[in-house]
């Protein structure tokens, strides 16, 4: 999975984009999230790319202990990327479809989002959610990825999904709102 982020920086007015991708290596969803000219970012923008695969990541257990206390009771990378998320001013959240949904490194690390579920910090950020692939399921994955982003309080600016068929069809403006 990578997360491309844009940092905040508020003297140069540059736009801060989080891009999760749940794939192991660069592909088509790669693109799409990197282009600046499909989620308007300007030329004060930039990102910094974030190989999930690079982390520790260990599956929720369901203790609550983020709802209850927040904290959690797993020691690994988690609590650090999810801080991350706050100071950025959109997400671009993205996943190939892997059988009609996301991969299952990104489902990980939404459950272990569940204290947003319950305390959405991420409120009124913008959110682009793209998905590929080779055959069915884009519709799923792609209403799966939004209904991610809502659960999380940002709100939906638009949906890029492609099949093998349309992967170099241009990103149309009625699918992607600029930040």
């Amino acid at each position: 999975m990578y997360i491309d982020i844009i940092p905040n920086n508020t003297a140069d007015h540059t736009t801060m984009v989080f891009t999760k991708y749940c794939n192991w290596k660069r592909n088509n969803v790669y693109r799409y999230g990197t282009d600046k000219t499909v989620w308007g970012g300007g030329n004060d923008s930039f990102y910094d790319i974030i190989n999930l695969y690079d982390y520790t990541i260990k599956p929720c257990v369901g203790c609550e202990l983020c709802i209850l206390k927040g904290t959690c009771s797993l020691q690994d990378d988690v609590p650090a990327l999810m801080n991350k998320f706050l100071e950025y001013d959109g997400i671009i959240l993205s996943s190939p479809v892997y059988l009609r949904s996301v991969s299952g490194m990104l489902k990980t690390f939404v459950d272990r989002t569940c204290s947003w579920y319950h305390r959405p910090v991420l409120a009124g950020k913008p959110l682009l959610v793209v998905s590929t692939t080779k055959g069915s399921g884009l519709g799923y994955t792609l209403e799966y990825l939004e209904d991610v982003g809502i659960q999380w309080g940002l709100m939906p600016t638009g949906r890029i999904g492609r099949s093998i068929r349309s992967i170099g069809n241009p990103v149309l403006k009625k699918e992607c709102k600029p930040f």
